[in-house]
């Protein structure tokens, strides 16, 4: 009103101001009193404005409440599939388990004799039936060389041919003689 009493004492013609129709009935509230006296908002008129609103907690977080949730959704997911892959690892290595305990089983049961050696002829697995032919336990045989239960004439000749089998593998089956714990001589067939 001020503005226009000046425009007009300046000499501006009436008539050239243009005439703002502002809406006075408008009704305001300001939430904190309405919040001291505790009344509620939606006993207020139809189209009163509320001022001062403070936001709600929702309101002034819900970004971080959203990422909170996800993150914790994303968590909730790796720890369930990695405590699923842990029971299948469970599951797969009591089945190797048992696969390994049948495979001993068979082998060290068997009457044939069964050997596991390196290269230089050490060995690093005898089943039972190995054992009683040479009359000596497991811990006796295992970390000594096989080339020692042969003859010694024959020796240099099976180390020969260990050493082509290194340098062609290949599967075959081979002839020599042993010497027995009493002294005599037996024979043994290998693949």
């Amino acid at each position: 009103t001020a503005q226009l009493a000046l425009r007009i004492l300046r000499g501006e013609d009436v008539r050239t101001i243009p005439v703002n129709r502002t809406d006075t009935g408008r009704l305001a509230f300001d939430w904190r009193e309405l919040q001291r006296w505790n009344l509620p908002e939606d006993r207020l008129p139809e189209h009163a404005e509320i001022l001062h609103k403070q936001a709600s907690f929702w309101q002034r977080n819900s970004g971080r409440i959203i990422g909170l949730i996800a993150v914790l959704a994303v968590q909730s997911a790796l720890i369930t599939a990695l405590l699923i892959e842990r029971q299948r690892r469970r599951k797969a290595n009591i089945g190797l388990q048992q696969s390994e305990e049948r495979y001993r089983n068979v082998v060290e049961t068997q009457t044939e004799l069964i050997c596991r050696f390196l290269p230089d002829t050490t060995l690093t697995f005898v089943n039972d039936a190995y054992c009683k032919y040479f009359a000596r336990t497991a811990h006796e045989l295992l970390g000594s060389k096989f080339v020692l239960l042969i003859p010694e004439s024959d020796r240099d000749s099976m180390l020969r041919y260990i050493e082509s089998l290194i340098h062609q593998p290949r599967t075959t089956t081979h002839e020599h003689e042993v010497l027995r714990p009493d002294g005599s001589c037996g024979w043994q067939q290998w693949t």
